[in-house]
C-alpha cells in the first residue's frame, strides 16, 4: 500500500529530462521513482522528455505519469536541442505548479532556466567532468553557461554529500539554497526478492550491475576475473555499447566458465543477483551517486567500488561494507579489495528508500511555492552575463 501524501496540497509537476524510460540509467531511474511516487501521493506528474526513437510514442501515460516526448532539432548525444520541448517548458505556466529539471550535463536543464517562469527546482546529477575528451573539453565554456540553472533555481538537490560539495566548491558564486535529497532504493523488494546464485558453493559470486559504458571500467573486472578464476565467479548484469568489447576480452582470457553476461534482466531478477552475491563492485571513473551501490548494502552484499567522491562518502557511512581501490593501480589494486571484501562479513544495511527521496521533494516543491507566492516580484527570467555567474 502506498504512503498517504504527506501534504494536502496536491501539485501539478512537470519532471524535465533528456532521457526516460525505457532509456536506462541512474538518471531515468531517479526520474521514474520520483514520477510514480508522486502520482501514488495524489500529484499530477508530467514528464518532458526527448524523443530518442521514431517508435517511441510521442504521447502515452505510464504508472499514472503523464510522458511526453518531443524530437530533437539537433540530435547530439547531451547537447540535443528540441524546438517542441522548448515551447513545451515556454508555455508550461498555465499547466504546472513548479518544475523540475533534472541534469546539468543535458541541454534541457539549460533550457527550462530560460524558457520557464514559475517555480524551478534543479537535481544537477553532477559529476563534475566528462568520461568524453571532446565533451571535457567543452566542459569550461559550458559551465559558463549552465551555471545560470543555479543561480535561477529555487532550490538545488543533490543525490549525495559528495555531489553537493563539488556543486558549492566548482559554482559557489552561483548557487542559492542547496540541500541534499538522495537516491534511494526499494529496500523492501530487495530484501524479499529470492536470492539467484548460479555460483556453486564454495566460490564467491561477484556481480555488477549497469550500464556497460567505457567510464564504467568493467574491463577491470574482467581482468581480474582471469586472476581469481579458481575462487570467484563474476556475473555482469546490464547492456550497452563495450559489450561486444568485454566478451571478446573474456574469450581471449579464456573465461567462458568464469565470466557470464546477463544482459539486461527484469527488476526482480537483479534484486535476486543482489541478494545472492556477495560482492557488487562499481570501478566507475565518475558517478553522482550510484544507485546499485546503495541496492547492494540493503540487500546485504559487500560493495567494492572505484576511489572517487561519492564512493568515498558510502566508505565513511557503510565502513565494515564498502571498499575502495584506486583504479589507477589497476588490476592488482582491484583483486586485493576483492580479498578484502571476500572475508568481510556481510550485513544489511538500512539505506534510504524511494519513500525518503519523495517526502525530501514533496516539502521543497511546497516551499518553493511558497516562497513565489510570497514573493511575487521575483524576476525568474533574470539570466547574469556568463562571466559574472562562474
Amino acid at each position: 500500500m502506498s504512503a498517504p501524501p504527506r501534504n494536502t496540497q496536491l501539485l501539478r509537476i512537470a519532471l524535465v529530462c533528456a532521457r526516460y524510460r525505457p532509456s536506462t540509467g541512474g538518471v531515468q531511474t531517479h526520474v521514474a521513482k520520483l514520477a510514480s511516487g508522486l502520482v501514488e501521493r495524489g500529484h499530477e506528474v508530467t514528464v518532458l522528455t526527448h524523443r530518442l526513437h521514431a517508435d517511441q510514442r510521442r504521447f502515452e501515460t505510464s504508472d499514472g505519469v503523464r510522458i511526453e516526448r518531443f524530437n530533437r532539432t539537433i540530435t547530439s548525444e547531451h547537447l540535443a536541442i528540441s524546438k517542441g520541448l522548448v515551447s513545451a517548458i515556454r508555455r508550461g505556466g498555465e499547466r504546472f505548479d513548479v518544475l523540475h529539471a533534472h541534469s546539468y550535463h543535458d541541454s534541457p536543464a539549460l533550457i527550462a532556466s530560460v524558457a520557464w517562469t514559475g517555480p524551478l527546482v534543479f537535481t544537477p546529477h553532477y559529476h563534475g567532468e566528462s568520461s568524453d575528451p571532446v565533451r571535457q573539453a567543452l566542459h569550461i565554456p559550458y559551465r559558463l553557461l549552465a551555471a545560470n540553472i543555479f543561480r535561477r533555481s529555487e532550490r538545488t538537490l543533490c543525490v549525495s554529500g559528495a555531489e553537493r560539495d563539488a556543486i558549492q566548491q566548482d559554482f559557489a558564486r552561483s548557487t542559492g539554497v542547496v540541500e541534499l535529497a538522495s537516491n534511494g532504493v526499494a529496500r523492501t523488494r530487495i530484501r524479499d526478492a529470492y536470492p539467484l546464485r548460479p555460483t556453486p558453493q564454495p566460490l564467491t559470486q561477484v556481480a555488477y550491475i549497469g550500464r556497460l559504458e567505457d567510464y564504467k571500467q568493467v574491463d577491470l573486472l574482467v581482468r581480474a576475473a582471469a586472476i581469481l578464476r579458481r575462487t570467484h565467479r563474476f556475473h555482469i548484469i546490464g547492456q550497452g555499447p563495450e559489450r561486444p568489447y568485454l566478451e571478446r576480452l573474456a574469450r581471449d582470457h579464456d573465461l567462458d566458465e568464469v565470466v557470464e553476461f546477463h544482459g539486461r534482466l527484469l527488476t526482480q531478477a537483479v534484486y535476486g543477483f543482489l541478494r545472492g552475491s556477495e560482492i557488487i563492485v562499481s570501478p566507475s571513473r565518475i558517478e553522482a551517486q550510484g544507485i546499485g551501490c546503495l541496492e547492494a548494502l540493503a540487500a546485504g552484499a559487500n560493495v567494492v567500488a572505484s576511489d572517487i567522491a561519492p564512493h568515498r562518502e558510502l566508505r565513511r557511512n557503510y565502513p565494515k561494507s564498502v571498499t575502495t581501490f584506486d583504479v589507477r593501480d589497476g588490476v592488482p589494486a582491484l583483486v586485493d579489495a576483492l580479498w578484502l571484501a571476500t572475508v568481510a562479513p556481510r550485513r544489511e544495511h538500512d539505506v534510504p528508500t524511494w519513500e525518503d527521496l519523495i517526502d525530501t521533494v514533496e516539502r521543497t516543491y511546497h516551499s518553493v511555492i511558497q516562497r513565489t507566492l510570497t514573493a511575487p516580484d521575483i524576476d525568474h527570467r533574470t539570466i547574469v552575463p556568463a562571466t559574472a555567474a562562474a
